[in-house]
């Protein structure tokens, strides 16, 4: 006979209101991963008048918390979702977003409207902060916001990847960032994938590696996306493009990226590394 106490129970979560949301927010943040559980949004919930506190984060090796479960939105809508981080807590701080980290977890099915973030935070999404291992984003749009951030590796989608894939996902929320690493679905992506995915909104940075879907690829694919909204670079040192502004360290030959388009202006104030799909490559890829 095994006895097994209450924390061993797998029990799905179910969130009806903002106040059920936040305390899940909480228990992340106080160590509870939630890894083999599903946790289901059964409503629309309007969090106006919060400043968001980031499911997960990255101070150092020593103190991160992360999200392992599955967070099922069930096609509800996340209204008026506000983070004010004008401050990195510590040199190496990553994660702003809905979910500051998602480890092994999945977001999916979910909807972001009037998403506002200002942020001096390194990855910095409206869904994801920081990816750090496969995770899996599926099914996410945002229906309008901003993000606006004065740090590095930020998308409308997930600032960063390691690993894992962003699948299905619609972004129509404006990035601006100060630094480099900057897309409408992902900042930088690193042994991942992209698939099926839209920017419909302005990309503008003041630094390099800026594109409609990702601004750096390392080992990595992007098949099937699509690139409606205007990308801007300020650096005259530039990698930008409609898909891609970099793709790099390719360990193998093969397909990198397929069945892609940009529909919309690539504006650069220098003249170097810009292109309409992906601009700079560091090795030969095919494509």
């Amino acid at each position: 006979t095994k006895t097994i106490t209450i924390s061993d129970l797998k029990e799905d979560l179910k969130i009806s209101t903002v106040q059920e949301l936040v305390a899940f927010a909480q228990s992340v943040n106080a160590g509870k991963t939630y890894e083999g559980q599903v946790v289901r949004l059964k409503n629309d919930l309007d969090l106006k008048g919060i400043n968001w506190e980031p499911i997960g984060y990255w101070m150092n090796e020593t103190d991160n918390k992360e999200f392992n479960g599955t967070f099922d939105g069930e096609n509800h809508t996340i209204s008026n979702l506000t983070i004010n981080m004008l401050s990195q807590p510590s040199d190496d701080y990553w994660g702003a977003g809905f979910i500051g980290i998602l480890g092994d977890g999945t977001l999916k099915n979910i909807k972001f409207s009037n998403a506002n973030i200002h942020s001096a935070v390194t990855g910095t999404g409206i869904a994801v902060g920081d990816i750090e291992r496969n995770a899996t984003i599926e099914n996410v749009e945002t229906l309008n916001g901003e993000i606006n951030t004065t740090a590095a590796y930020a998308g409308g989608i997930c600032g960063n990847m390691n690993a894992g894939k962003i699948v299905n996902c619609v972004n129509r929320a404006n990035v601006n960032s100060q630094e480099s690493y900057i897309a409408g679905i992902c900042g930088s992506m690193i042994n991942a994938n992209i698939a099926d995915c839209t920017n419909n909104a302005k990309v503008k940075s003041n630094g390099g590696y800026t594109g409609g879907i990702c601004g750096s690829i390392s080992q990595g694919n992007v098949n099937r996306c699509g690139n409606n909204g205007e990308i801007i670079s300020t650096e005259s040192e530039n990698s930008i493009g409609g898909i891609a502004g970099f793709i790099a360290n390719r360990t193998t030959k093969g397909l990198v990226m397929s069945y892609c388009y940009n529909k919309a202006n690539i504006v650069a104030s220098g003249t170097h590394n810009v292109g309409g799909i992906v601009r700079k490559f560091a090795e030969e890829i095919i494509i």
